[in-house]
């Protein structure tokens, strides 16, 4: 599957059949040390140990596990039936819904925190979700949400070739629904009424090669290829370079994401 047709259908993961694709980089993602690391922050910015919440965009239902696992009644809710079933058979004590962000299975005031981690860059409507969000939530409630700005990418190479590692960086950003959600969430959740907003900044580093190629370089990578930006005679010389790197263990990529919490007033 092409990675860059990968990066643009998280929302039709169940139409494309091939779920796999899907589940592979979930799993590669929420094991690795990084994202590890997001969740405890996540878990300790919600700040509390019992209440009833939601983890939107649940995906295989790590996080779900690991906030009941601290007494919290949650329910994971996903767009994909395949991940929602995935989830489900991974965690069968839990509750696992099919739905989307912007239309939440859940009353008025009812919810008591609400977490999202890597959904909002692949929203098309991101206030529409934080009206949502802001419906189900109690007054008090805790909301938090994590989201990158892909534009911060980037990857270490020579000096000669850092300019096709930013034209690949930029192909990559067009093929992501709402690339800049970690730098906006901020400015939309002021606007929906949310109050207590904080912000704190975080940075996923990869210095194991293929770990960072599958996460974010080969994505990059082949989207400057489908748009014709990079040739492909410099997107192998671009991997050459970055491949020397990784012989010489100095290989690194990163990007900035953004952990933002707030209450409904």
């Amino acid at each position: 599957m092409n990675l860059t047709t990968f990066a643009k259908n998280w929302e039709r993961i169940d139409a494309l059949d091939l779920p796999d694709t899907y589940t592979d980089y979930l799993e590669l993602a929420q094991n690795s040390p990084t994202f590890e690391r997001a969740r405890a922050q996540i878990r300790e910015a919600i700040g509390r140990s019992e209440g009833t919440g939601v983890d939107v965009g649940c995906g295989l239902g790590l996080a779900v596990n690991e906030l009941a696992a601290l007494g919290c009644q949650v329910t994971g809710i996903d767009l994909s039936q395949v991940m929602v079933e995935k989830a489900r058979r991974r965690y069968p004590n839990l509750d696992f819904r099919i739905g989307s962000a912007l239309e939440l299975p859940f009353e008025d005031d009812s919810l008591d925190f609400y977490r999202a981690e890597r959904v909002y860059v692949h929203l098309p409507d991101a206030e529409k979700a934080l009206n949502e969000a802001y419906r189900v939530l109690k007054p008090g409630g805790r909301l938090v949400l994590t989201e990158p700005d892909l534009n911060t990418m980037v990857f270490n190479c020579s000096h000669a070739n850092q300019e096709l590692a930013r034209t690949a960086v930029k192909a990559m950003v067009k093929t992501h629904t709402n690339p800049y959600a970690g730098t906006e969430i901020r400015g939309q959740l002021v606007n929906t009424g949310f109050t207590n907003i904080g912000v704190a900044g975080f940075t996923h580093i990869f210095t194991d090669f293929d770990l960072g190629h599958s996460m974010a370089v080969g994505i990059a990578l082949q989207a400057a290829l489908a748009t014709g930006e990079l040739t492909e005679g410099q997107i192998a010389n671009l991997l050459d370079d970055l491949k020397e790197h990784a012989k010489n263990d100095t290989f690194q990529c990163s990007c900035t994401s953004f952990i933002v919490s707030a209450n409904k007033s």
